[in-house]
């Protein structure tokens, strides 16, 4: 049983135990909110950066597509420039001819007005009141038109060659500047898609390095509560160790005390039998005790 200075002792000791865990829970509360509270922005900035990345690849997927038609239309563009030249070359040669043709045969302007003449003089004779003379030699007119058209037929030919082929320049000038148009604005939004991947990338480098920071706040209050968490634990190990002995030694009074009253008890009881066999008269109290010894 403890001895009165030593019990004391050990109930100041456990007050101080109380006072230290009621500050120590506080502080404990305190640094686990700021630990919680650095975790939640780093897993913040780790989510913003999750969706930065997902633009980044998505941004990345149009501009390569991007690139892969610009290489396509390049390569149709210069399939067209080979083509044009080819045309334009045909057309130089033709028109060399032609202008040749023409020199020949003494034309001056299209040809193909000699076959109006041709229908004209012809819708003439036929729609016309013409004396025989004239009728005669308008005759003659549609007959020499006729031989010189027929003469031109190579001209002719030549002439609807440069007119085919132009047609086809004209086409494909259109079908290259458009193709050009076409690789121009995707470079353009394939370069705006590739600027865009370089932002996010060094936004993304930014907060991987405010990220870094607060794992590295979280990891450092993480430690403190570890730290204070296990010296609450030791002092409350503390405590329940002298509460233990304070219950052993509150027991250990109960039994000693429970013994002392048995032994009076049972003394009194002797005395009062003393007292019956010398057949003095029993008192109230005489009674009780001989009652309670009873119920022992």
């Amino acid at each position: 049983m403890l001895i009165p200075d030593e019990k004391k002792n050990i109930l100041r000791e456990l007050s101080e135990y109380k006072k230290s865990i009621t500050e120590l829970k506080s502080k404990l509360s305190e640094v686990n909110d700021q630990k919680e509270n650095w975790f939640k922005k780093k897993d913040d900035l780790n989510k913003k950066i999750s969706a930065i990345i997902r633009d980044i690849k998505s941004n990345r997927n149009v501009r390569n597509k991007f690139t892969k038609q610009i290489k396509e239309d390049k390569g149709k563009r210069t399939e067209l420039t080979k083509e044009l030249s080819q045309k334009v070359n045909q057309i130089k040669k033709l028109n060399q001819e032609k202008r040749d043709l023409l020199s020949k045969y003494d034309i001056r302007g299209d040809p193909f007005e000699l076959k109006g003449r041709i229908e004209s003089l012809e819708e003439k004779v036929e729609t016309e009141v013409l004396s025989i003379e004239q009728e005669k030699k308008v005759m003659k007119q549609i007959k020499d038109l006729k031989k010189k058209f027929k003469e031109i037929k190579s001209l002719i030919k030549v002439w609807e060659q440069v007119k085919t082929i132009s047609d086809d320049v004209k086409k494909l000038r259109r079908d290259r500047n458009q193709t050009h148009n076409n690789i121009q604005t995707q470079a353009k939004h394939g370069q705006e898609k590739h600027e865009a991947i370089i932002a996010s990338s060094k936004e993304i480098d930014e907060l991987k390095e405010k990220e870094a920071k607060a794992f590295a706040e979280f990891l450092k209050f993480k430690k403190q509560f570890t730290e204070i968490n296990d010296e609450l634990k030791k002092i409350l190990r503390k405590v329940a160790d002298i509460n233990s002995k304070l219950r052993r030694d509150k027991q250990e009074k109960y039994r000693k005390e429970k013994q002392k009253q048995e032994e009076l008890m049972k003394t009194k009881e002797k005395d009062v039998k003393e007292k019956m066999k010398r057949g003095k008269k029993l008192t109230t109290e005489d009674i009780l005790i001989l009652q309670k010894n009873e119920n022992f």
